[in-house]
C-alpha cells in the first residue's frame, strides 16, 4: 500500500521539452513519490505492479537509486544527488505528461506548464 504519495502531474499538449515514447501503447503507469528511504515498501509496490508499462518516482527517494533502476526519477527536495532532472516530460499517445516533485509547484507558477 502506498501510504504517502504526492502526485504532481499536469497534462499539456503544448509543452516543447519532451521525451518521446512513440510506438508504445501505454496501459498502466505506476507513480511513486516521497518514499524517504522505505526500500521494503517501495520494493513491495514495484513487485505488486510489475506489469506497469512505465514506473515513475517523483522524488525524495531516500535510498540508492540503483535499487529502483526500473523507474524514471525526478529530483525531490530531499534528494542529495545532482544528476537527477528537476522535471521530465513524456509523450504518451496524444498527451504530454509532466513529472516533477511537489515542492516545485510552490516555486513555479502552473501557467508555465499549461502553454
Amino acid at each position: 500500500m502506498i501510504y504517502k504519495v504526492f502526485i504532481s502531474i499536469l497534462w499539456s499538449s503544448y509543452y516543447n521539452n519532451t521525451v518521446g515514447l512513440e510506438g508504445v501503447e501505454m496501459k498502466k503507469i505506476l507513480v511513486l513519490s516521497d518514499t524517504h528511504g522505505d526500500l521494503d515498501m517501495t520494493k513491495r509496490i514495484l513487485q505488486k505492479h510489475q506489469d506497469a508499462d512505465m514506473r515513475i518516482h517523483l522524488g525524495d527517494v531516500g535510498f540508492d537509486l540503483h535499487e529502483i533502476s526500473s523507474c524514471c526519477i525526478v529530483k525531490g527536495n530531499h534528494d542529495h544527488t545532482s544528476h537527477l532532472p528537476m522535471e521530465r516530460i513524456f509523450q504518451i499517445e496524444d498527451r504530454r505528461l509532466l513529472c516533477l516533485h511537489g515542492n516545485l509547484l510552490m516555486k513555479k507558477p502552473f501557467k508555465k506548464y499549461l502553454r
